[in-house]
């Protein structure tokens, strides 16, 4: 859409017209400017509506005041997440503050490893290897808080540190079946 400038002299309103006329074609300008940004609007989103319960209601202002925005956006997250396999942190400064915090570990070490190799204590092997495993740490912090593991992911992982879940999990799934 033409700017209001461009408008105005198309309609030769400036040049010719009153203070009222002026006016009025400034008022018919954001009238179409308007009808024309809803039009766009419409064009490139989608609008639903879902219906809650009170108790779902009130669990979702909840978690959104939790989040600190407003119920809308954060439903549209939430499921975006959730489709995505994500995590909807409440604040991505907790996963900053914790890769600050690894990063700070990094520098203390990298400290003591000058010290110490300027007074011969560590080989540049074990410092090599240090960085490395903070660097992986980080990483890993960062991946899981980011992307949660699938349940399945889960399970095998716990059957793996205790086998003895099997016979449990098969208990469980078969009075499920049995419903």
């Amino acid at each position: 859409m033409q700017t209001l400038l461009k408008y105005l002299f198309e309609t030769g309103v400036l040049e010719h017209g009153t203070k009222e006329e002026i006016e009025e074609a400034k008022k018919e300008y954001r009238r179409k400017y308007s009808k024309e940004k809803q039009k766009e609007f419409r064009e490139k989103n989608v609008r639903k509506e879902i219906i809650l319960t009170r108790k779902e209601f009130s669990v979702l202002c909840k978690a959104a005041k939790k989040h600190k925005i407003k119920l809308a956006p954060f439903i549209k997250q939430a499921a975006l997440a959730q489709v995505a396999e994500k995590y909807l942190l409440p604040s991505d400064s907790v996963v900053q503050e914790l890769e600050l915090a690894i990063r700070r570990i990094g520098n203390n070490v990298n400290q003591l490893v000058r010290y110490a190799h300027q007074n011969n204590y560590l080989p540049k092997e074990t410092i090599a290897e240090i960085q490395n495993q903070l660097n992986e740490l980080e990483g890993k912090i960062s991946k899981a808080f980011r992307e949660p593991l699938k349940v399945h992911h889960l399970v095998e992982f716990a059957i793996k540190k205790h086998p003895e879940l099997v016979e449990q999990l098969e208990n469980l799934l078969s009075k499920y079946k049995q419903k």
